[in-house]
């Protein structure tokens, strides 16, 4: 402290008030560019629901594909026990053919036309195709989060193009959550989907060869 002036400051340069404003303006702008826990801990939290919904995929396809194998093995091996049956029937006519081969044709026909028929009803191809679009969805954004932690940045691709972020930024970090919550409401939504209107045509079409119609009867001359 200075004795003449009593002032602490005495002796050093003093600095300009709008050197001072700048200095305080910038300082408070690093604040704001700077990354929050609050944000650290979101980026945590989304690999974790990510994770999750990458299993849950897992589950699903995998439950999915192990139905569709079984059902096409299924509807092959009773596919050609039809069409033997049918090729012993056709050689040895009807009434000649043994009815052992003729029950095999009926209910190998019948397993193939069920087998497909559920198949097609409960979309085992499409949902298994869903959920592996969705398990490398969930795989390529939890890679995407690992290599920009390593990196200090990420790319990803906003409205198509591509968009290079600082993870030292709180705004570049905030597009980065915001990406994938995006992609999260994606892997989370549940999609089944079925066909029930092919079964019910095709209960139809089988209704109306077991039970034709009537014939009309002619109308009477006058």
């Amino acid at each position: 402290m200075d004795a003449e002036s009593g002032s602490p400051q005495a002796g050093w340069p003093r600095l300009p008030k709008a050197l001072i404003v700048a200095w305080s303006r910038s300082c408070h702008q690093l604040r704001q560019w700077l990354i929050e826990p609050g944000q650290t801990m979101r980026l945590k939290e989304q690999i974790r629901q990510l994770d999750q919904g990458r299993r849950l995929a897992c589950t699903v396809g995998v439950f999915y594909f192990s139905h569709r194998y079984a059902a096409l093995s299924l509807s092959t091996a009773a596919g050609i026990l039809a069409l033997s049956s049918l090729a012993l029937i056709s050689k040895q006519g009807w009434e000649k053919s043994n009815n052992a081969i003729i029950n095999i044709g009926i209910t190998s026909g019948l397993v193939l036309y069920s087998a497909w028929t559920f198949s097609q009803l409960y979309g085992q191809a499409a949902n298994y195709e869903n959920y592996s679009r969705k398990y490398v969805l969930a795989n390529d954004l939890i890679a995407t989060i690992e290599s920009a932690v390593a990196n200090g940045s990420a790319q990803i691709s906003a409205n198509q193009e591509p968009t290079t972020l600082n993870l030292a930024s709180k705004p570049d970090m905030a597009k980065l959550i915001g990406h994938v919550d995006e992609r999260l409401r994606v892997i989370n939504k549940p999609e089944f989907t079925g066909d029930a209107s092919f079964a019910e045509d095709s209960f139809q079409t089988i209704r109306g060869f077991i039970k034709p119609g009537v014939p009309e009867q002619p109308t009477p001359s006058r």
